[in-house]
Formats: C-alpha cells, structure tokens, sequence
C-alpha cells in the first residue's frame, strides 16, 4: 500500500477529450495498463470516463508525476487535454487505488450539486472547471469505495 501522507507529494487534475467513443472493452484494457504502471511508480488517482470525455486525478511524488503524465499526456487517444489543478498536498485523497474508476453517466452528472445547473446546458467533462472537478471528484470518492 502507498503512503498516505507525505510532505512532498502533488496532486494533478486534468480534462481531455477522447479522440473517439471508447468501449467497455478498451476502458478495461486501459484501467489494466494504468494500474501497472501506477503501482510501480506509487502514484494513485481515478479516472472518469463520461461520453467521449476524460477527468483524471493523479497524486505522487513530482518525480512520479511527471514521468506518468509524460506518458498520459503524448497519449493520441485523447485530446484538448487541459489541467484544471496542480497542487502540493499533504494527503493522497486516493490513497488505496492505484487507479479508481467510475463511468458517469449525464444522469450522474445532473445529480451532482449544482450538476443540473451546469450540465442541463449542454455541456460536458471537457467542459468541467476546478471546483466542479473537485466536487465531482469528491462525489465519485464517496461512492466508489
């Protein structure tokens, strides 16, 4: 299990957009893949997927960070990639999971608070900034132990 709490740990939020719709199949494929890789490098996080759009949270030491982002971000399976939040912490909020997951549907993103307000015009994940991120983030922490 990877420390909970260290002084020098950060934790990275970002958006993209998947360059197409993906599969159960490929969602499996890729949890898979990324686990592997963020266990050896001890970094933990959550991916949501959510029609054609990406939100991952990433947390580690900087060095781990950079060397799996450096990967996540030459990824030309996505896109439009822009991160929302990059920050010291002093806690992993995703402490246990190499990497969570939670498919959210537009009916889970209108449940959220203040979800309706934000999502019933249209908009998406890629469209998402860094307070509804964290609290979707929050949301998807809670119900997805």
């Amino acid at each position: 299990m990877v420390s909970q709490e260290s002084p020098q740990l950060r934790q990275l939020v970002y958006i993209s957009a998947a360059a197409r719709l993906w599969t159960d199949e490929e969602l499996a494929a890729l949890l898979e893949q990324s686990r592997r890789r963020n266990e050896a490098e001890e970094v933990t996080g959550m991916l949501v997927y959510s029609d054609g759009s990406f939100m991952q949270v990433l947390e580690g030491t900087p060095e781990s960070l950079s060397r799996v982002c450096d990967s996540v971000f030459d990824d030309q399976r996505h896109r439009g990639l822009i991160t929302l939040i990059d920050q010291p912490i002093r806690e992993r909020s995703f402490g246990g999971w190499s990497m969570g997951f939670a498919r959210a549907t537009r009916q889970d993103l209108l449940g959220l608070p203040g979800g309706n307000d934000f999502f019933a015009g249209g908009k998406c994940l890629s469209d998402i900034g860094s307070g509804e991120a964290k609290t979707l983030l929050a949301h998807f922490r809670r119900t997805n132990p």
